[in-house]
């Protein structure tokens, strides 16, 4: 199994012992997705979240898949299995899981 922590209280995730540096809203998404793990969220609701907007106000949620595409080219520089903890789910939003190795 792929190892992915989160430590909120200092903003940090890692992968193994190997800490991953992504940029505050990289990092504001990967911890929506862990803590509805399993759970299909929408793109609207991590630009509500994350953004902190009331609504989307404007903003594509296309900027959402540019912020995963780029969590998970870091996160497969470091594990390429990591990579597929972020799964989309096509035409609702993205969920994070993570699976036993077979």
């Amino acid at each position: 199994m792929i190892e992915i922590t989160l430590d909120s209280k200092r903003a940090e995730v890692k992968i193994g012992d190997t800490e991953l540096h992504l940029c505050p809203k990289e990092y504001g998404i990967l911890e929506m997705l862990i803590r509805y793990q399993g759970v299909v969220v929408s793109r609207e609701a991590l630009l509500r979240k994350v953004w902190d907007l009331p609504r989307t106000a404007g903003l594509k949620t296309r900027t959402i898949d540019q912020y995963v595409a780029r969590m998970r080219r870091k996160m497969r520089a470091m594990n390429p299995a990591a990579a597929g903890a972020i799964r989309t789910v096509c035409n609702k939003g993205y969920k994070f899981v993570v699976t036993p190795n077979a």
